[in-house]
Formats: C-alpha cells, structure tokens, sequence
C-alpha cells in the first residue's frame, strides 16, 4: 500500500533511554522492530496501556509490511472487524501504540528487571550487565513465542 504521508509512531516518553540503550547495546536494530515486539507481547497478553506523555520514536515509512499486516489484524479484531474504519491510519496507530506502551512494561516487569536501573524515573540500561543482554533477549521471546 502506497502511503502519501508518513505517521510519526509515538512511544511513552519515559523509555525514550530504554529504546536507545535497546539500539546502543544491538538488543534491536531500529525502532520499529522493539515497537513490534513491545505490541505483539501485549497483544497476546490482553494489555493496553494509553500513553500519558508520548513522544515521537520513529515514521511509518520503516515500518514492513508484515508489521503494518500485524497492527491491521489487531486494530480491526479490537473494533469487531469493521474495514470502513481502516482509512484512518493515525487512528490505527494511536490503538496500536498502547499496546506497545504495554509491551514495554511487560518487558520491564518479566525480562528487563535485572539489566535497568532507574533514574528519575525513567529505565536505564546498566551497562556491564547488558553484555548478555541480546542473547538473553531471543530467549526470552522465544519462551514467549509458544514454539
């Protein structure tokens, strides 16, 4: 699907660190990939979470289109298969991005625990216990995944 604008994708201000500790430590790649998995491990565990200060992470352009695929299925399960609101990309965004805002907190509560530090209340990698952290990150996605 060609797209005349691009969207900027909105994550909670407060893991602004978090997302680039993610990217600095090869935890991630780009944006958009942590985003995927933060909303498909909500999705899958019912959890929703508004954004109470957002802050703009990345552009839609860089999303794939599996991933527009993904966030399609969820907005139109969530409003009981109704395509005539599928026109309205922002507002299909403005859905998907609480459950990535969920995402990030389950990431925090059952995985990230021990590899953050808090400060000022925003999560910080700590660096000398990150060195694992990118093969500790498949696994613990891969327990999640049911394979």
């Amino acid at each position: 699907m060609k797209r005349d604008t691009e969207i900027r994708v909105a994550t909670e201000k407060k893991y602004t660190t978090l997302y680039n500790d993610l990217k600095k430590f090869n935890v991630i790649s780009e944006f958009h990939e942590l985003f995927f998995v933060c909303v498909c491990l909500a999705y899958k565990k019912k959890r929703n979470t508004p954004l109470k200060k957002g802050e703009d992470r990345f552009f839609t352009n860089t999303l794939t289109s599996r991933e527009w695929a993904a966030y399609y299925a969820i907005f139109l399960k969530d409003h009981k298969m109704d395509f005539a609101i599928l026109k309205d990309e922002k507002s299909i965004l403005k859905h998907i991005e609480t459950y990535a805002n969920a995402g990030m907190e389950i990431l925090l509560e059952e995985f990230l625990e021990d590899y953050v530090k808090m400060t000022n209340g925003e999560p910080h990698l700590i660096p000398l216990q990150s060195k694992e952290l990118p093969k500790s990150f498949i696994q613990y996605l891969l327990s999640e995944a049911d394979i």
